[in-house]
C-alpha cells in the first residue's frame, strides 16, 4: 500500500552483481556451520516469568479453540480476504503481521496473547498491584 503512490520497475539482477548476497552465499558451508552460542533464548528469559507459570500458559494456549486456530493461521497464513476467517478471528486481522509463535505462546509483538481461560485472572493480578485499587469504589 505504502508504494503503490510511486512508479516502480522490478528488475531482475543476479546475485553476482550484488556484491553482498554474493560473499554471504559463499561465507559459510552448511556442513560446516557452528553452532552460535546463546542465540537459542527461551522466552522465560525474556519474559521473566516463574517457568510453572510459563507451563500453564502453554497448555491453556494450546487448550484454548481460538489461540489453536489463529496459531494454525500464523504457521500456515492468512486467507486474502478477513470475510474468510471466521468471526471469532476477526479481531486478529487488523494486526496479523505482528503475530508469531514463540515457545507454544501466541505473541503479538513483544507481548503475550493471553489464553480466554487465564485472562480474567490475570486481569484481578494486574488491578490488585495498582495503587489506585478500590479507592473509588
Amino acid at each position: 500500500m505504502r508504494l503503490s503512490k510511486y512508479d516502480l520497475q522490478v528488475k531482475y539482477v543476479e546475485s553476482k552483481s550484488v556484491l553482498l548476497a554474493d560473499t554471504l552465499s559463499h561465507l559459510v558451508e552448511p556442513e560446516t556451520a557452528k553452532e552460535i552460542p546463546g542465540l537459542n533464548i527461551n522466552i522465560a528469559l525474556v519474559l521473566k516469568v516463574e517457568p510453572t507459570r510459563l507451563e500453564s500458559l502453554q497448555e491453556e494456549t494450546k487448550a484454548d479453540p481460538t489461540l489453536a486456530e489463529l496459531t494454525d493461521l500464523i504457521i500456515t497464513g492468512w486467507p486474502d480476504s478477513m470475510q474468510d476467517l471466521q468471526e471469532h478471528l476477526h479481531l486478529y486481522w487488523c494486526f496479523q503481521d505482528e503475530l508469531a509463535i514463540l515457545d507454544g505462546l501466541v505473541m503479538k509483538g513483544n507481548r503475550v496473547v493471553f489464553p480466554s481461560s487465564m485472562r480474567p485472572g490475570t486481569l484481578t493480578r494486574l488491578h490488585n498491584a495498582h495503587q489506585g485499587q478500590g479507592v473509588l469504589a
